[in-house]
């Protein structure tokens, strides 16, 4: 079979294979010769492309924006239920701690503000007076109407203790109002002459 003198598959007409790698010349030449574009469009294209890649960059700096607005506002609502769940606890510290101190002498209730507690002096077996002190249940911890004398050092009782160590606080003050309670009564009891002799 001679190539010159078929046709192409495209249907060209017959020629010889010369003419027929002409023609593929001359087909792959108008190819790369003919322009992709105008410059119109392509400029239009180069804007587009342009605008779309600050479309992209206002995006991504929106959702940085709001990425870090998130997590600001989730820290201070972290921050806010840290805290309140440390007032809880320290508030069910409290109810122990009052359910505990009952049976020595010590009672409390729940306030609106905190907790009011109660510490009954005894001496020898016989009860004598009551104080009251209202503690606030916040941070910090803070001591709001009290009925404890001035000369009982609260607030140096207060200032080393309340904050980290309720127990520590309250046991010390219970100390110091029975030893004023106690030597008041043995006071009160000399200067009447009823002092009861101690049985041997």
């Amino acid at each position: 079979m001679d190539l010159a003198n078929t046709s192409s598959q495209e249907g060209e007409p017959k020629g010889g294979v010369l003419a027929h790698l002409e023609r593929l010349e001359a087909r792959s030449r108008k190819k790369f010769e003919e322009p992709q574009g105008t410059p119109a469009a392509e400029s239009a294209l180069r804007s587009k492309i342009l605008q779309l890649r600050r479309l992209r960059d206002q995006l991504r700096a929106a959702v940085e924006r709001h990425g870090a607005r998130v997590e600001a506002s989730a820290e201070p609502d972290q921050a806010l239920q840290d805290s309140e769940q440390a007032l809880e606890r320290k508030r069910e510290d409290v109810k122990a701690i009052l359910q505990a101190y009952r049976f020595t002498g010590l009672s409390g209730k729940l306030t609106s503000r905190g907790v009011c507690v109660c510490i009954q002096t005894a001496f020898q077996g016989n009860l004598l007076d009551s104080y009251f002190v209202d503690l606030v249940i916040q941070k910090p911890l803070r001591i709001h109407h009290h009925s404890v004398p001035v000369f009982i050092p609260l607030e140096e009782i207060a200032a080393k203790s309340l904050q980290t160590d309720l127990r520590h606080f309250l046991f010390s003050l219970c100390e110091h109002l029975n030893a004023y309670a106690g030597r008041k009564y043995q006071a009160d009891r000399l200067q009447w002459g009823c002092w009861d002799s101690p049985s041997r």
